[in-house]
């Protein structure tokens, strides 16, 4: 197999990879998030400021933090530095 052909091969990969990804955060997603605002609040995560997310859905920074980590750990979201991020926007 030459460079091109396991280049192509491996491109494959990764997009079916990210399928089954998207697939399973979708799942996680419907079966954990169900309420209107946490809804918005995964959405807005990794695109707003934690402070205008704070404002706009007038929810306790407590509630954001919490939610937040219990997402962290079931794999939806990452860390970067201090910030969260989603798996795959």
């Amino acid at each position: 197999m030459n460079n091109e052909e396991l280049l192509k091969h491996l491109e494959n990969i990764e997009n079916n990879l990210t399928i089954l990804v998207k697939l399973n955060i979708a799942q996680v997603i419907n079966q954990v998030i169900t309420d209107e605002n946490e809804k918005i609040l995964y959405e807005f995560t990794g695109i707003k400021k934690r402070a205008d997310i704070l404002e706009d859905l007038h929810i306790s920074p407590n509630t954001v933090s919490d939610l937040w980590n219990l997402w962290y750990n079931l794999g939806i979201l990452k860390k970067e530095g201090n910030s969260f991020k989603k798996v795959i926007e």
